[in-house]
């Protein structure tokens, strides 16, 4: 009976070797094609993405003419000098309501640009004071209208012509400097402007600081006010994108930066950027802080042009 038993074994071993094998065998197969479809469909969806950010990104013409014509007309009309009260305050809601659309067209079509790949650094000598002043005149109006004072701080050796990219970093100060006053109830707004030393002796890192007295952030929500679409409107009656902080961050990232939020809540938010930028020959600022002249109409003699 031994060999019996002794064979029998042997091949009752090998049966369980080659089951073994089989269901290994399959398992792997099956994990093979799971991963296959998984990253079909992970293709598949980035490309609808892609499609769908490339046609955004594309729509800026047919998104905006109309807000053109809405915005232009509406203003024409607000300088009639026969309106009544009643259609001037009707003018002004229709103003105002256009141009808060617009500002939510202009953060999708720029989401879409950075998602499709068609945002790209420009960088150039401009006029860091200018910059900085030209974004709290334009921001200066709706704090008022809010009671709060906007502030600029920023020392007298700070470089007046430096090489980075204005557009961005112009964008990156609106959106924080408009996001601090409308959540700021009470008190200021102010930006702070510094800069420290590179290693590199031609490169600077611009350091921005926008502070208000706001109603300030919660932990948990300094986690994530940075993802797209994500606003806090239990603070806010004045609703928006949930764009404007994730652009800024792409913005600040794309050029070489970071952006750090610190908050406390009921007391305030400081929202820093830290950007390099380099050094340019102060013989160049006359030429680059020179503003264009405005254009006040049609030199005589000119051919009419039809479209």
């Amino acid at each position: 009976t031994e060999p019996f038993i002794k064979v029998t074994a042997d091949w009752i071993a090998m049966a369980v070797f080659i089951v073994n094998g089989m269901l290994m065998s399959t398992v792997a197969e099956a994990m093979l094609r799971a991963n296959a479809r998984a990253k079909r469909a992970q293709e598949q969806a980035e490309a609808s993405n892609k499609a769908k950010s490339t046609f955004l990104s594309n729509m800026s013409h047919e998104l905006r003419t109309p807000l053109n014509a809405i915005l232009g007309f509406s203003n024409l009309m607000r300088q009639s000098a026969g309106l009544s009260d009643d259609q001037r305050q009707t003018l002004d809601l229709i103003n105002r309501s256009g141009e808060h659309l617009l500002s939510l067209i202009n953060d999708v079509l720029d989401m879409a640009k950075v998602e499709a790949g068609r945002i790209s650094v420009d960088n150039a000598p401009f006029n860091l004071w200018e910059l900085t002043q030209d974004v709290i005149d334009l921001n200066r109006v709706r704090a008022e209208e809010k009671g709060l004072q906007l502030l600029l701080d920023q020392p007298a050796d700070l470089p007046r012509l430096v090489d980075g990219d204005a557009a961005k970093l112009r964008q990156s100060l609106i959106n924080l400097i408009g996001n601090a006053i409308k959540y700021t109830a009470q008190g200021q707004v102010m930006l702070h402007v510094s800069t420290r030393p590179d290693d590199d002796p031609q490169r600077l890192w611009l350091i921005l600081v926008v502070e208000d007295t706001g109603v300030g952030i919660a932990a948990p929500d300094q986690a994530r006010i940075f993802e797209p679409f994500v606003q806090l409107s239990q603070y806010t009656l004045q609703k928006g994108t949930g764009l404007g902080l994730t652009i800024t961050r792409r913005y600040i990232e794309l050029i070489g930066g970071s952006i750090t939020v610190d908050s406390v809540p009921g007391q305030g938010s400081r929202f820093r950027m830290e950007i390099p930028i380099r050094r340019v020959d102060a013989a160049l600022i006359d030429t680059v802080s020179r503003r264009p002249a405005r254009v006040i109409g049609l030199a005589s003699g000119q051919p009419e042009f039809r479209i």
